[in-house]
């Protein structure tokens, strides 16, 4: 299993809300700023619904974290094996004390699609790009993935969508392209300055694209500021159930000790015009804006705080 494992709402509603509805849920998404979704993709360190003993010993459902946590890591581990799990010293005390059951509707495998194996010579085998490939049951119905990709000015929005694009090979769309397009076509009369027109001008667009792309059972990163914040209310359960969404927020801290470091990489992947505005106080206050944004509307987030891990961000 690569990871993630995918829990389809319409199946699986009544652990999910179950889960929703408990306290410690909220405990969980205040203390460690995580969506309480618990649909569709669940990545590590997502919030998921489970099923485990409860302290008289009945089975019930709780909210958990994915991944397996141990003192010796800060970050959780996810590479156990059934065949030595019940062998190994980090697996073997929690694989016979401490075990769930996780409610999935399938899961993913990295590697050679099945679909591509056997229609290829030797050679032509080795040169097939290992992808990330959903094991379903038989018969279940392929679904598609788009990630979503917000945050503030050099956050590194496009780098991120540039490194998921090289990984993963998702087709790649920058709101920012589509918006230059539109203005200097002269499709419309808004200019590059009006942020809050543009918001709604370029999303009814985006949002029909990203439905027609989940229609047609395509993958696709959509990334720019364009993004609002109630985005879910354009969509159905069924698309909103294969949209993944990542805000970059960057913490006070990291601003005040890597400033000099964020203006020196703001062409690491677009050549930007140099803006004299772009201080210090600017960026503080665009992140904070974006931060409490996100937890206004129970979004996800990535908190760049002590460093700025890009592969470990791409770990989708």
């Amino acid at each position: 299993m690569c990871t993630w494992f995918y829990a389809e709402r319409s199946t699986l509603s009544p652990i999910i809300t179950k889960a929703q509805q408990l306290p410690l849920t909220d405990t969980i998404r205040n203390t460690m700023s995580r969506s309480a979704e618990m649909s569709g993709n669940i990545r590590p360190t997502d919030m998921a619904a489970v099923f485990a003993p409860n302290k008289q010993g009945d089975i019930a459902v709780f909210p958990m974290i994915w991944g397996f946590t141990v003192e010796q890591s800060s970050k959780p581990l996810i590479n156990c094996r059934i065949e030595t799990a019940d062998q190994k010293p980090v697996w073997k005390d929690s694989w016979f004390r401490r075990r769930c059951v996780i409610p999935a509707s399938w899961y993913y495998e990295w590697g050679i699609p099945p679909s591509e194996v056997g229609y290829h010579n030797a050679n032509e085998q080795r040169n097939i790009k290992k992808e990330k490939y959903a094991i379903q049951p038989e018969g279940a119905e392929s679904k598609a993935m788009i990630i979503l990709i917000t945050g503030a000015s050099h956050t590194g929005k496009t780098l991120l969508a540039q490194k998921l694009l090289e990984k993963y090979h998702y087709p790649y769309l920058s709101i920012d392209h589509l918006k230059m397009g539109l203005i200097r076509s002269g499709q419309t009369d808004l200019t590059p300055y009006d942020d809050d027109k543009l918001t709604d001008y370029l999303w009814a667009i985006i949002k029909e694209m990203i439905k027609t792309a989940i229609e047609n059972k395509q993958n696709m990163i959509v990334e720019g500021c364009y993004i609002p914040f109630n985005w879910k209310d354009s969509f159905d359960e069924e698309y909103l159930s294969q949209i993944k969404f990542f805000c970059l927020v960057m913490s006070e801290a990291y601003i005040d000790d890597h400033f000099s470091d964020i203006l020196g990489n703001e062409n690491a992947i677009e050549k930007r015009v140099l803006d004299e505005d772009f201080t210090i106080q600017f960026v503080k206050q665009e992140n904070e804006y974006y931060l409490k944004n996100c937890c206004q509307f129970g979004l996800d987030y990535i908190l760049i705080d002590k460093s700025y891990e890009i592969e470990e961000y791409c770990q989708l």
